[in-house]
């Protein structure tokens, strides 16, 4: 398979909101791994890139870049001051020529996140900007991603809304992401997008004014 999942148990600010590790296979048979999470381990194979797309999820990439000597470490420049340990590669001058396409979302400095489109699995891959949590079993989780526009649906949650410091260009790049003919959707936190998944997309942020 192109593309495969390990979502991990993660808890931010006591919410249980997991984390999702996305693995595609390349072409040359290496493994690119976006936003390594706490439960990646020395078993995947052959490990070329391991990708952190915003300077939130970093945290893992020093303990996994041990465990794969061999692979590159990709990053976004939010990342680059938080671990001047690592030999780190630049996402901004990244490229996986036609395989994996990606796009600086603007108009949010704090994030610095990158989304992706692997166009072989028709798939966009998303980090912050958007959450699908659609069931937990935590009451604290619920209520706190309910206030935050993102429980039980697709959405952009409110908190990242209000990260954004130039409306038009987070608008402009919301607009590039759907030109992207993807069929599936992998969010950092939440359950895969796999039905419906350009409508879900433009439903989602639309709900928050952005298109």
């Amino acid at each position: 398979m192109d593309v495969s999942f390990l979502n991990q148990p993660l808890s931010f600010m006591g919410m249980q909101i997991g984390v999702q590790t996305t693995m595609i296979r390349l072409s040359d048979g290496g493994l690119w791994v976006h936003s390594p999470g706490p439960g990646v381990d020395a078993s995947l194979g052959d490990v070329r890139f391991l990708v952190a797309p915003n300077s939130m999820h970093h945290m893992n990439l020093g303990r996994v870049g041990q465990l794969y000597p061999q692979a590159r470490l990709v990053a976004s420049p939010g990342v680059f001051r938080k671990h001047p340990e690592l030999s780190l590669e630049d996402l901004s001058v990244a490229s996986w020529g036609d395989e994996i396409e990606l796009l600086l979302v603007e108009g949010i400095p704090f994030l610095q996140e990158f989304v992706f489109f692997h166009a072989p699995s028709a798939t966009l891959i998303l980090t912050d900007i958007g959450f699908n949590i659609l069931h937990s079993p935590s009451a604290w989780t619920r209520l706190a991603l309910k206030l935050d526009g993102a429980y039980g649906c697709f959405a952009c949650p409110r908190s990242t809304h209000l990260l954004v410091r130039d409306r038009a260009a987070f608008r402009r790049s919301v607009q590039r992401i759907l030109q992207w003919p993807f069929e599936r959707i992998v969010v950092g936190h939440g359950e895969v997008v796999s039905q419906d998944a350009r409508e879900t997309f433009r439903e989602g942020f639309a709900r928050r004014g952005w298109l």
